[in-house]
């Protein structure tokens, strides 16, 4: 509830991404860029003397090194995670270091330049060997094609805990609920095979096919943000937006729902479930972030070009 004369007013939604999250479900950053745990099977590469990784950062180009995976390991099927670190840095990637995760062991990219990069996106054959981005990378998937989003809050309702004496009036104990994160529904006009693989775990194969997931696939986490412009009260121009909003829905799973072929266009239907966040440090979080951004910060962030 909010006073006409300074409220905000959402509109509709604008554009959308969503990635993979790091191998142990936290938030890849530059700083913390996190694999598996090993052992990695190259065996499959399609040139081992030649990997690709690509990183990039913010609106930057991508660059892409090769790794040499040919030389300098035991076993080409099961490389190991100090392995997998050495002949990465003997590639040099720009402003990039490579180790072996202290605590856990992971395999870990982290920035280590003079700039202040916000976002880092890191994918290609090597990247999805060692299993970042849970095997997929960190590359974003955009999307201005969107028709609708309905999130629904998942409750754990209070609890009420009574004891009745033979005397009289019960005595009870209210244990209160929490919010546990949500469902939502994501309806899309365009079909994409990269964005159903991420959402339910599918498989694209060589030829370029989707396999849809069976009983046997483990899903993904990914997060995903939504932006939709705001506008001020009165009458508005499309071009007159005072704010953006961003909502980050932080730890997410779903599966690809019903479609309708008929004479009309084809609707892809999601169904997304978050729940709330816990990051590498174990402070917790709910599973939604909401922020207004100026149309400053909007524009820095150059959603088109990240």
């Amino acid at each position: 509830m909010a006073l006409r004369n300074v409220a905000k007013f959402v509109f509709g939604i604008n554009k959308e991404w969503m990635r993979a999250k790091n191998a142990d479900l936290t938030t890849p950053t530059p700083a913390r860029t996190i694999g598996g745990t090993g052992p990695f099977d190259f065996s499959g590469a399609a040139v081992p003397a030649s990997v690709p990784l690509t990183i990039k950062f913010d609106n930057l180009s991508e660059v892409t090194v090769n790794v040499d995976m040919s030389a300098g390991v035991s076993d080409l099927s099961a490389v190991t995670v100090a392995e997998a670190v050495t002949r990465c840095n003997l590639a040099a990637p720009a402003d990039m270091l490579a180790s072996s995760e202290v605590g856990t062991a992971r395999f870990k990219l982290a920035y280590n330049g003079t700039d202040d990069p916000a976002i880092i996106q890191v994918y290609g054959e090597f990247a999805k060997l060692v299993e970042i981005g849970q095997g997929l990378g960190t590359k974003y998937l955009k999307s201005n094609t969107l028709i609708s989003f309905q999130e629904t809050p998942t409750m754990k309702e209070d609890e009420v805990i009574e004891i009745a004496p033979a005397s009289g009036a019960s005595i009870e104990i209210t244990i209160e609920g929490y919010k546990k994160g949500f469902a939502g529904q994501l309806i899309d006009a365009a079909e994409d095979f990269q964005m159903m693989q991420l959402v339910e775990s599918g498989v694209i194969d060589t030829d370029g096919e989707y396999h849809d997931p069976n009983e046997d696939t483990v899903k993904k986490v990914f997060e995903m943000e939504i932006f939709s412009p705001v506008y001020k009260d009165g009458s508005n121009k499309e071009a007159d937006i005072v704010n953006w909003q961003r909502v980050s829905y932080l730890k997410c799973t779903g599966s690809v729902g019903e479609r309708t072929k008929e004479k009309g266009w084809m609707r892809i239907n999601y169904a997304i479930k978050g729940v709330n966040y816990v990051n590498e440090l174990g402070v917790r979080d709910g599973a939604i972030i909401r922020k207004h951004m100026t149309v400053a910060q909007w524009n820095a962030l150059d959603f088109n070009n990240v």
